[in-house]
């Protein structure tokens, strides 16, 4: 694939200022409209290569980089929300394991959402903020802000 066939580039260009809206509707497993099969998109700035297997697999199939900011595509893994881990090359030349975040489904429902926007929600602390927790067996931090006009949200720490 040429980098710019089939990439929608509008929805990129977002991500790529920081202030992608939907980060998961054009980053992680991507489900094309059609016959085509679903793509996997991630964004990795400081990397020189993105590989990807299935979790429970051995096999690697190399993402292709499709934008020189640091955007790789390539195919998904066959089961739909299968796990899968990625093995990244970074530009100073080490290379490490890590589990893509937009593989995981959302966390908050639309049941959650209707209930915020009615007012009906008692336990904000539930929705809002950051949030250590367990997802099949990855522990990690779910982070989840109201900011109706803000342009842009950003977490910053050391990780």
């Amino acid at each position: 694939m040429s980098p710019n066939e089939d990439r929608p580039a509008d929805a990129l260009a977002p991500v790529l200022g920081g202030v992608c809206p939907d980060p998961r509707g054009v980053l992680g497993p991507i489900a094309d409209s059609g016959d085509a099969a679903p793509r996997l998109r991630v964004f990795m700035p400081p990397a020189r290569r993105v590989d990807v297997r299935p979790s429970s697999g051995t096999r690697y199939t190399r993402l292709e980089r499709v934008d020189r900011e640091g955007v790789f595509e390539g195919p998904a893994p066959s089961e739909p929300d299968a796990a899968y881990v990625l093995r990244v090359t970074w530009d100073s030349g080490e290379t490490g394991e890590i589990d893509d975040p937009y593989r995981f489904r959302p966390r908050l429902t639309d049941d959650d959402l209707a209930d915020f926007r009615a007012g009906s929600e008692s336990r904000l602390d539930r929705l809002l903020g950051a949030r250590v927790e367990r997802r099949e067996g990855i522990e990690g931090t779910r982070f989840s802000v109201w900011a109706p006009h803000a342009l842009a949200v950003n977490v910053m720490g050391s990780f």
